[in-house]
């Protein structure tokens, strides 16, 4: 599997995942997302993705309470979240879209076993806040506040079985307080 992490900065890039690409997320006629992560559970966030709530906790809002700022409000240059892309060899996602029905179950659990043990390894080695002057003091948090979107295919329509985690840049730390995630520590 690899993976790749792509940066979501200022409100273009909240708009994009929002409001510019809502039918390959949240309309495209595959599964519905799921939440995943210690601090999606912080804020009520289980099961499959509300289309709204996905929309708020990409604003900085809290999904439960549209009219709260979790942590800093964001500006034009925020960072909003992290897209951690995980994708099948191309091997694989064609074995997966051609096989008969069992190979295709048995290849998409290893998928989604693959997608777990990374984020179960990210969330334990780069899942982290910072404070203080400069940041310089490492805050402990709760865990991601994520959403999982399985893709069957590329948007170019040929076989690629990938999962789009989306990761807000937002962190329930040890103090109570909402912040960011310290990003350097996702691109490992």
């Amino acid at each position: 599997m690899t993976v790749r992490v792509t940066t979501l900065k200022g409100a273009d890039a909240g708009a994009y995942y929002v409001e510019a690409l809502p039918t390959y997320y949240l309309d495209s006629g595959e599964p519905r997302g799921v939440w995943l992560g210690g601090g999606a559970g912080m804020l009520g966030l289980t099961g499959e993705v509300d289309d709204g709530h996905f929309r708020s906790l990409m604003a900085g809002m809290d999904p439960q309470g549209p009219d709260r700022q979790l942590g800093r409000a964001y500006d034009e240059s925020s960072v909003r979240g992290f897209d951690v892309t995980c994708s099948a060899p191309k091997s694989v996602s064609v074995l997966w879209g051609l096989g008969d029905p069992d190979t295709a179950r048995e290849v998409r659990a290893a998928h989604d076993a693959a997608v777990d043990a990374a984020l179960g390894w990210l969330e334990r080695e780069g899942c982290r806040s910072r404070r203080g002057v400069d940041g310089h003091e490492i805050v402990s948090v709760d865990g991601f506040v994520a959403a999982a979107f399985v893709h069957r295919s590329s948007r170019a329509g040929d076989p690629q079985l990938h999962t789009h985690v989306l990761v807000a840049n937002l962190a329930h730390c040890e103090d109570g307080k909402w912040r960011a995630l310290d990003g350097k520590a996702l691109f490992w």
